[in-house]
């Protein structure tokens, strides 16, 4: 016997398992270019597998195969942006460093893409969170 479950009850769960690929492919990539210590490299190489084993499971995983890369990006005189190229064409900015007035260098990381001021909001105060931690 055979169950077949109707599209719109699959899609919540596809979505999720989509992002999870996609966050998969950028902690690949992540390990593969940043030098870290071996804690942290295991969990990037968890969520790795995770999301590769999620997304696989589920059918969600996209066409393209391997890691993106990242890149630093000169965006004004004195401000350089980090860019992600992810292996399936998504390209966007993790974060910044730029000079201050004081002559010292700053650096900004993206906590996320939220649909409102509000959750994105939570989310800067989130990261901040486990960045003082």
């Amino acid at each position: 016997m055979t169950t077949i479950f109707p599209t719109e009850s699959r899609e919540p769960d596809f979505a999720r398992y989509r992002v999870q690929w996609e966050a998969a492919l950028l902690a690949q990539t992540v390990a593969r270019t940043v030098c870290l210590e071996d804690p942290d490299q295991k969990e990037l190489l968890r969520a790795w597998v995770n999301g590769l084993f999620n997304a696989a499971s589920f059918a969600a995983e996209g066409e393209s195969e391997g890691s993106g890369f990242l890149d630093w990006r000169m965006s004004g005189p004195e401000q350089f942006d980090l860019i992600y190229h992810s292996a399936h064409g998504l390209t966007c900015s993790l974060g910044r460093v730029y000079r201050q007035p004081s002559g010292t260098w700053g650096a900004l990381v993206i906590a996320g893409v939220k649909d409102d001021p509000a959750a994105a909001m939570a989310a800067a105060e989130w990261a901040i969170a486990r960045l003082s931690s």
